[in-house]
């Protein structure tokens, strides 16, 4: 797999011949945003590679969300792609690549220096009952917000879980309520979508989801059993739509981000409990 963001992180290793390419890899983040990344592994198909372990791109924060093998021309490709976060401004530096962390926000003018001023005036004495009573409100004010807090986290363990389905709705409009400031973010929404539907797919219509590549979902027996064709359809052109993101590096821009949300947002709509036309 390759693209213009492909970067090469290791050089392949002489005692065993196993390259580890990153893709797909922004070169500037915002501290603390969420961004897609997809590390590339290759190795002869009689090799038996070291375990990969994620410490390999620290001090990036990460969390794996895919992982595909393949093998072709005697040589086994592994993909696994991550969402990470950069929590420091100092830029990380990996072999052959470097990842600049930009602020939130801009920094602030501090302004010019302020000067200490004279002693305070010594407090009055018919004020002291003023300050003791505004102290007792603010020490209420505290006590009923910490017994309101509790009382709501009692009544929310409480409510029953809500259904798969709803689950995967309400986050799916919440994205598209927030459209993606940068084609970074816009990715990283992209590698949620796919988790989505994929833990939707689990829980909704029992089928191991997470565990597979796109092409194996599509084509499980399971699958066609519980899905009509016009939903497995639509189901492949979600993950077609991430894939492109993930592994090819397509730049999501607003319509096919929007389009991307509607189609999963309709998948689920599709196959929920009681649905029109409902599941095979």
């Amino acid at each position: 797999m390759s693209g213009p963001g492909a970067l090469l992180l290791a050089l392949a290793l002489a005692a065993q011949d196993v390259e580890v390419r990153v893709t797909a890899a922004p070169s500037e983040v915002e501290l603390g945003a969420a961004f897609s990344l997809a590390v590339e592994r290759s190795w002869p198909a009689d090799l038996a590679p070291e375990e990969w372990s994620d410490q390999q791109l620290s001090p990036l924060v990460v969390q794996q969300v895919d992982c595909a093998l393949c093998e072709e021309n005697g040589r086994v490709a592994e993909t696994r792609t991550f969402l990470c976060r950069a929590f420091s401004l100092e830029d990380v530096a990996l072999p052959g690549w470097t990842l600049r962390v930009r602020r939130a926000l801009p920094p602030v003018s501090p302004g010019a220096p302020e000067l200490p001023g004279g002693p305070l005036p010594e407090p009055r004495a018919g004020l002291s009952w003023v300050v003791w009573s505004a102290a007792g409100l603010v020490a209420f004010a505290l006590a009923f917000l910490a017994l309101a807090r509790r009382a709501r986290r009692k009544a929310s363990a409480r409510a029953p879980r809500a259904a798969p389905h709803a689950r995967a709705l309400q986050r799916l409009r919440l994205l598209r309520e927030r459209p993606a400031a940068s084609i970074e973010q816009a990715r990283a929404d992209c590698t949620e979508v796919a988790l989505l539907v994929r833990r939707y797919l689990e829980e909704q219509l029992d089928l191991c989801a997470p565990q597979q590549t796109s092409e194996e979902v599509l084509a499980a027996e399971e699958a066609a059993q519980a899905l009509l064709p016009r939903q497995r359809a639509r189901l492949a052109q979600v993950f077609e739509r991430c894939d492109l993101v993930k592994f090819a590096g397509v730049a999501p821009h607003a319509p096919e981000h929007e389009e991307l949300l509607c189609e999963a947002e309709a998948f689920v709509l599709e196959t929920r409990p009681g649905a029109a036309g409902g599941v095979a």
